[in-house]
C-alpha cells in the first residue's frame, strides 16, 4: 500500500498546513499504521511510523530528513524524526540545560500509558516529569521490540528532572509506603515469634484489646488479642480441610488455634505502632 499526500510541492517534497515534509514511502513493516499519540499540548491525534523515500524537513525542528530514515508521521504534524532536536530544545528550555531522558516500557511487562506532566520515579536517577508521551502498536514480533508479548503496545515518553516541588508528592508517597512496608514486616516477625515460642493453653480464652482482626465467614483471617499479660495470636482455623481438633479459642464457628507471649511494656507499643502505620 502507498500513501500519497496532498499539498502545494515544494521542491521535492509537499506541504501540510503549510509544514514542508517528506514524501513517504509503505508503512515500516511490524508496526501498526495508525497509533494514537499524546502531544506535548494534552491533544490526541494518530500517527504513523513509516520509511521516508524522498528527502524533506522535519516539521518539529526543521532538520533534515534523509531517504531510508525512520519517522513519524500524522495529518497534524505532517512528518518529523522520531527523536529529534526540538524534543531536546523543550526539556531544556524548562531545565534550563541538557538533561532529557527518555522512558519506554512494553505493555507485556505490565507498563501504561504515560501522561504529560505526570511526576515519576526514573531510577538512580530521581524524580522527573514527563513532558512529551506517546505509544506504538506492534502487531507481530512484539518481544524483539520490547514489548514483553507477540503483539501489544511501546509506551515511550520524554521527561526532565523534577524541581523538588514537584518531587516532594511522589517522595512523600514513597516514604509512607516504605513506612507501612517496614511496619508490616514487623508484625510479620512478631507473628512468628509467638508461633514458634508462644504457648497454646486449653482452657483459656484470650480477653483484651483486639486488632487486625481479618476474620472470614469461611473459616479463615487471624488477629492479636492485646492485653498488660498477655499478647495473643490467633488464627482462625474453620476451614474445610482444616484440622479442628486442633483449635483451643472459640470462635462461635469450628474454631481458632490461638498461642500467646507474656507482654512486655515495648512489645505492646512495637504492635500498636506496627498495627496503625500497616
Amino acid at each position: 500500500m502507498w500513501l500519497l499526500q496532498c499539498g502545494p510541492r515544494i521542491g521535492n517534497s509537499r506541504a501540510v498546513s503549510g509544514r514542508p515534509h517528506a514524501i513517504l514511502a509503505e508503512p515500516r513493516q511490524g508496526l501498526d499504521k495508525r497509533e494514537t499519540v499524546r502531544y506535548s499540548d494534552g491533544m490526541e491525534g494518530t500517527e504513523m511510523a513509516i520509511t521516508a523515500r524522498f528527502p524533506g524537513k522535519c516539521a518539529s525542528c526543521g532538520g533534515a530528513i534523509r531517504v531510508g530514515e525512520a519517522v513519524n508521521w500524522s495529518p497534524r504534524t505532517g512528518t518529523r524524526h522520531i527523536v529529534c532536536q526540538a524534543t531536546a530544545e523543550r526539556a531544556a528550555a524548562v531545565t534550563g540545560g541538557p538533561g532529557e531522558v527518555r522512558l519506554s516500557c512494553g505493555e507485556g511487562y505490565g507498563g501504561v500509558p504515560y501522561r504529560v506532566g505526570d511526576v515519576l520515579r526514573h531510577g538512580a536517577g530521581g524524580p522527573v516529569v514527563v513532558v512529551t508521551a506517546g505509544q506504538r502498536y506492534y502487531h507481530e514480533d512484539g518481544l524483539s521490540f520490547g514489548v514483553g508479548d507477540d503483539a501489544g503496545h511501546i509506551y515511550f515518553a520524554t521527561a526532565r528532572r523534577a524541581t523538588p516541588e514537584e518531587a516532594a508528592p511522589l517522595l512523600e508517597r514513597e516514604s509512607v509506603a516504605v513506612a507501612r512496608k517496614k511496619a508490616r514486616l514487623a508484625l510479620e516477625n512478631i507473628e512468628s515469634f509467638i508461633r514458634f515460642e508462644g504457648e497454646r493453653p486449653k482452657d483459656e480464652q484470650p480477653v483484651g484489646e483486639l486488632l487486625c482482626d481479618t476474620d472470614t465467614t469461611y473459616g479463615g483471617g487471624n488477629w492479636w488479642v492485646l492485653s498488660d499479660e498477655w499478647i495473643w495470636f490467633v488464627a482462625n482455623n474453620g476451614r474445610d480441610g482444616d484440622n479442628w481438633s486442633d483449635n483451643n479459642v472459640r470462635t462461635g464457628g469450628a474454631g481458632a488455634i490461638g498461642r500467646r507471649v507474656k507482654a512486655t511494656p515495648g512489645l505492646l507499643a512495637e504492635i500498636r505502632a506496627a498495627w496503625a502505620a500497616r
